[in-house]
């Protein structure tokens, strides 16, 4: 028979094992994100989340999907990235954030999600109008002989 201390134990040892590899995916993946390769591995990422839309149901078929573990290790990578904007004094971070660049990528596909205050109709309509807003920017600034801002979603180094 085990004891309760013997659990604890064990457990702690499997949670100190989970956040070290968890840290050590973080910075490979935050290695990966650099100027060089950034957009093949958001592509990755975003195919990671896209090709798993079946998680997404709620009785999902895990042979169409990727295993638990596999999301539980992407999404501790993925709110390790998020670490420098999830402290509540960080409104440095927050000003390299593009709000817009869920809805204007071309990465992820939102069509299909359910809208919690929207119907699609009223949801293209503002996408329509955030891309009409962003390329009347672009030309004006090429007009003023600046430099053409980054596309959607990329952050300022």
């Amino acid at each position: 028979a085990r004891r309760a201390g013997d659990a604890q134990r064990h457990m702690g040892t499997l949670h100190m094992a989970h956040k070290h590899i968890s840290g050590e995916l973080g910075a490979i993946v935050k290695a990966l994100l650099g100027k060089a390769t950034r957009p093949r591995m958001l592509a990755w990422l975003a195919g990671a989340i896209e090709g798993n839309a079946e998680r997404a149901k709620m009785q999902m078929d895990l042979r169409k999907a990727a295993s638990h573990g596999f999301f539980i290790n992407l999404n501790a990578v993925l709110l390790k990235l998020c670490g420098p904007f999830l402290e509540p004094g960080s409104g440095v971070f927050w000003k390299r954030v593009d709000p817009t660049y869920v809805t204007l990528g071309s990465r992820l596909n939102f069509k299909e999600d359910t809208k919690l205050a929207a119907t699609q109709q009223q949801e293209a309509e503002w996408v329509k109008q955030q891309q009409e807003q962003q390329q009347q920017q672009q030309e004006r600034q090429s007009a003023d002989g600046g430099s053409v801002p980054p596309t959607p979603g990329a952050v300022s180094e």
